[in-house]
């Protein structure tokens, strides 16, 4: 739907569902210059990109897979590419306690496996992080004061579970 003029806007707002629940959050002004159909798209967007993130996670849990990558590289976006690179990386997962107790004896071709896995978990969890940072600060700018502590609030708790992530890599 365009929203051209403050008619359109208000016209759209008052189809809305609960129009004097939005206005009674402090949401009408968002709505009133952003377009919705961008919000949509972008929510829609955020919500599959989470509801993947679980499955690769379920599936990096299920194939013990989470402590491959004995190092903590957050700007580290390629994976080992040369043979070398995988020695070398293979060699630090040997000195885990993930591998001397659960993964003793693993071949190298079954540490890529795993190790793509993890690398495919991280990768996914950065692309959700820019998924919901990018749009947002385009939206900030128009939020409520009020709903800006709560925005903060659920970005310091993806943040805190990053840092879990690194704690548990350290810890083995």
């Amino acid at each position: 739907m365009k929203m051209d003029s403050k008619a359109n806007r208000a016209k759209f707002i008052s189809r809305s569902p609960c129009p004097k629940y939005l206005a009674t959050l402090g949401l009408q002004k968002v709505l009133n210059t952003i377009h919705m159909p961008y919000i949509s798209t972008w929510l829609k967007s955020l919500i599959v990109a989470v509801m993947l993130m679980v499955v690769v996670g379920g599936a990096t849990r299920l194939t013990h897979s989470g402590l491959s990558m004995a190092q903590w590289k957050p700007l580290h976006v390629l994976p080992p590419i040369t043979q070398q690179a995988w020695d070398d990386e293979f060699g630090l997962y040997q000195q885990t306690p993930e591998y001397k107790h659960v993964n003793k004896g693993m071949s190298l071709r079954e540490f890529k496996c795993i190790y793509l896995w993890e690398y495919g978990h991280r990768l996914l969890g950065r692309f959700v992080g820019i998924l919901a940072l990018l749009p947002l600060f385009f939206l900030f700018k128009h939020t409520p004061n009020w709903l800006r502590a709560r925005i903060a609030i659920v970005f310091a708790l993806g943040g805190a579970q990053g840092v879990i992530g690194w704690w548990m890599v350290k810890a083995g």
